[in-house]
C-alpha cells in the first residue's frame, strides 16, 4: 500500500475517532473551558480544580491522571493555566496505532493486498489467489492497494472505496474544479451555470491546493515575523505573565481579608444589640416581677391576719409593716406600663449595616409598600390572611390574590359562583361565596365557604372540606372562622351565639357560647375573641369552654388579628386600635376603612381596604417605625 492510500485512511479513521473523543477524560462530557497541562493533555476547568482538592495539597505541582506527569502550578491554581484544545488528546491517542486495510473475504483478519474492483471487496494474498481460481470470477480486475488511484478516491475505516465527493447541485458530477471567484468547489456542470467560464476564473483541485498552501505558507511566515517583531519588543512578557499571576493572588488575599474583616465588624455589632437587647429585657423585667413580688406578699399579709393567731399576729407586726413600707416606696419608682413589654428591631436600609433596636412601640402607614389594587369592582366584604412565609391571601368578591411579602401579586384564582342557588351542586375547588379565611400551622388556607369549611393548598387545590353546623348539630349559619397553632378549628355562628370547635378533620371537640358573636373571630393563647359590629361595638373574649375573659366597647369594629403574644388589633372607625391580651386599650393611630386585618410572620400588619367612592379594593401595610 502506499503512503499516500496510508495516509488517507489514518486520516479516515481520525475524522471518526474525534468525533467519538470530544470530551474530557475526566467528567466524559464536552470540554467546558480545556486548560491544557504540561504533558499536552487537556482538561475541563472545572474538573482539574475538583482533581488539585484530591491530590496533596502541599506540593504545588498537579498529577495528570492520564500520563502521571507532574505540572507545576502557580499561587493562582489551575485557573492561570493555558487553554487546552479538544483536539490534543485525541491526537496522542490515535497517534501511532497503525491503521491498516484487512481482507473482507475471510475471516483470518489477514492485511489486505488488493481490491476487486468488481466485487469492491479488499483481498490478501491467499484471498486473490483463491479468487483467480474461481471460472466466474476470473474476468473480475483485481488492483493491488498500491496501484489504486488514491488522487481520485479514498480508503475507509470500513475498507469501502470512497469516491470522489459529488456535487450538491449535480449529483451525478465529482467536484473536480475550484472556484477562485468564489472560492468554492465545483463540478464541471457548474461552469455551465452559476460559475460561467466568461465570469468566473476556474482551476483545477490541483492548482487550487498549490496555490492554497503557497498562500497559507505565506501567511504563516507574516505571523511568525510578526510574532517575533512583538517578542523583540516586549522581551520581558514572560515575567509580565508571572507578575499578572502574582498580583492575581495578592487580589484574590486581599479580597477574603477584607470581607473577614467586614464579617468581623458585623459579628461585633450583633453581639453588641444582642448585648443591649438583652440588659433592657432584664432590667424591665427585674421590674415586671418586683410587680408580682408584690402581690405575694400582700397575699402572704392577708394569710398572716386572717389565719394565725394574736400572739402570732403582733410578733409578725413589725416585719409586715416593714414589708408593705418597702413595696409602697418600690411601687412609685416602678414604671411598668405596657410598653414595657415592647422590643423590637429595626433592619438598616444602608449597605453594611445592621439596624438599631426598637424600644418604643410605634406603628405608622409603609410609605414604600405599593397600593396593592385587589378589584376593578367589589360588593362584599374583602378577607386578608397570612402564611407563615409571611406571603398574604386576599378574597376580593370571586378572586383569590396570592401576594408576595413586598406586596407583588404571585397569582390568581378566579372561581365560579353560584349567587342564586348556594346549596346547588358545584365542583367542589370553586367556591361559592368566601366569608372568612385563616391558615393552620401547615400553610393550608383554610376558607369559610358557607356552609363547607374548604381547605386547600397554595396552589388553591382542595385537601378536605366538611360542615360544621351539620358536625356540630348547630342549625345556624356560620359566619366566622378562625385555627389555632394546634390546627384545632373554631366556627362561630352569629344567629345562634355559638361557636363550635374541630378537630383538623372537621370531627367536633365541643360547642360553647359566644353572647352577640358577629363575623369576626380569632384564635390567641387559647382564647377565642371576637368583636361585634355596630356603633357600640363589642370587643368579648371567652375560653374554650365559653367562660367569659372580658369585654371592651369599640365602635364599628371591623378586622380583628393578634400578634404573637397575643395583643389585638382590629380596625374600627378609620382607625387601627391596639389592645393587650387582657381587654385594654393600648393605642390607636389612624387608616383608611378597613374590612380585614392579618398580623404577618414578619411582624406588619396588613390592612384590606374599601375604596366605596371609586368602587375599589386596596390593601395596606403598617409597620414599626
Amino acid at each position: 500500500m502506499s503512503k499516500k492510500a496510508e495516509g488517507g485512511v489514518t486520516d479516515l479513521v481520525l475524522d471518526e475517532t474525534q468525533k467519538e473523543l470530544q470530551e474530557c477524560p475526566i467528567c466524559y462530557t464536552e470540554y467546558k473551558d480545556p486548560r491544557m497541562l504540561d504533558c499536552s493533555h487537556s482538561f475541563c476547568l472545572k474538573c482539574l480544580q475538583e482533581l488539585r482538592l484530591t491530590q496533596n495539597k502541599d506540593n504545588k505541582n498537579i498529577v495528570c491522571p492520564l500520563c502521571r506527569k507532574e505540572t507545576a502550578l502557580t499561587e493562582a491554581g489551575v485557573d492561570m493555566l493555558p487553554g487546552g484544545s479538544k483536539e490534543v488528546n485525541q491526537q496522542e491517542q490515535t497517534e501511532g496505532q497503525g491503521l491498516k486495510v484487512m481482507c473482507q473475504a475471510c475471516d483470518e483478519e489477514n492485511e489486505a493486498i488488493s481490491r476487486c474492483m468488481d466485487c469492491k471487496h479488499y483481498l490478501c494474498q491467499e484471498c486473490q489467489k483463491a479468487h483467480n481460481r474461481l471460472a466466474s470470477l476470473r474476468t473480475h480486475k483485481i488492483v493491488a492497494l498500491t496501484e489504486l488511484p488514491v488522487e481520485s478516491q479514498e480508503i475507509t475505516e470500513d475498507n469501502e472505496l470512497k469516491k470522489v465527493p459529488k456535487c450538491l447541485k449535480h449529483p451525478d458530477q465529482d467536484l473536480c474544479l475550484y472556484c477562485n471567484s468564489c472560492e468554492v468547489l465545483i463540478c464541471n456542470e457548474c461552469t455551465n451555470f452559476d460559475h460561467k467560464e466568461s465570469i468566473h476564473s476556474h482551476v483545477s483541485i490541483d492548482q487550487a491546493v498549490s496555490r492554497c498552501k503557497q498562500e497559507v505558507h505565506e501567511s504563516i511566515s507574516k505571523t511568525v515575523e510578526c510574532i517575533q517583531q512583538f517578542i523583540s519588543a516586549n522581551p520581558s512578557s514572560g515575567h509580565s505573565r508571572y507578575r499578572l499571576d502574582k498580583m492575581l493572588a495578592k487580589t484574590y488575599s486581599q479580597i477574603s481579608q477584607k470581607v473577614e474583616r467586614e464579617i468581623a465588624k458585623i459579628r461585633d455589632k450583633e453581639k453588641q444589640l444582642k448585648t443591649e437587647a438583652r440588659a433592657i429585657a432584664i432590667k424591665r423585667d427585674t421590674e415586671f416581677a418586683y410587680a408580682e413580688t408584690s402581690e405575694q406578699i400582700v397575699g402572704k399579709v392577708n394569710d398572716v391576719m386572717t389565719t394565725a393567731t394574736c400572739y402570732e399576729i403582733l410578733e409578725s407586726k413589725k416585719k409586715m409593716l416593714r414589708d408593705l413600707n418597702e413595696q409602697v416606696e418600690v411601687h412609685k419608682s416602678l414604671d411598668i406600663k405596657h410598653g414595657k413589654s415592647f422590643l423590637g428591631f429595626k433592619e438598616s436600609e444602608e449597605y453594611g449595616q445592621l439596624g438599631t433596636l426598637l424600644l418604643e412601640e410605634k406603628w405608622e402607614m409603609d410609605e414604600n409598600f405599593p397600593k396593592v389594587e385587589l378589584r376593578e369592582w367589589f360588593t362584599e366584604h374583602i378577607c386578608i390572611a397570612a402564611y407563615y412565609t409571611s406571603e398574604m391571601v386576599v378574597v376580593c368578591s370571586d378572586q383569590l390574590h396570592t401576594l408576595d411579602p413586598e406586596g407583588k401579586v404571585i397569582s390568581t384564582k378566579t372561581y365560579k359562583r353560584v349567587r342564586a342557588k348556594p346549596n346547588k351542586p358545584h365542583d367542589p375547588n370553586d367556591i361559592q361565596k368566601a366569608t372568612a379565611l385563616a391558615i393552620n400551622k401547615d400553610d393550608q388556607l383554610l376558607i369559610l365557604d358557607n356552609p363547607a369549611v374548604k381547605i386547600f393548598n397554595k396552589e388553591y387545590q382542595l385537601l378536605h372540606q366538611f360542615l360544621p353546623g351539620k358536625e356540630a348539630g348547630v342549625d345556624g349559619t356560620p359566619t366566622c372562622l378562625a385555627v389555632d397553632s394546634s390546627n384545632l378549628i373554631a366556627v362561630g355562628y352569629k344567629d345562634k351565639e355559638q361557636i363550635s370547635l374541630h378537630n383538623p378533620d372537621g370531627s367536633l371537640v365541643r360547642t360553647l357560647s359566644a353572647p352577640k358573636i358577629g363575623t369576626y373571630l380569632v384564635f390567641s393563647n387559647k382564647r377565642l375573641i371576637y368583636a361585634i359590629w355596630s356603633k357600640e361595638g363589642l370587643l368579648m373574649a371567652v375560653d374554650l369552654h365559653g367562660n367569659k375573659l372580658f369585654t371592651q366597647s369599640c365602635s364599628y369594629p371591623r378586622g380583628l388579628c393578634c400578634d404573637d403574644a397575643g395583643d389585638i388589633y382590629l380596625v374600627a372607625s378609620y382607625k387601627i386600635c391596639h389592645f393587650s391580651a387582657d381587654g385594654k386599650c393600648i393605642a390607636s393611630w389612624d387608616c383608611p376603612d378597613g374590612s380585614d386585618i392579618t398580623y404577618t410572620p414578619a411582624h406588619k400588619l396588613a390592612v384590606a381596604s374599601i375604596d366605596r367612592e371609586f368602587e375599589l379594593g386596596y390593601m395596606y401595610m403598617h409597620h414599626l417605625v
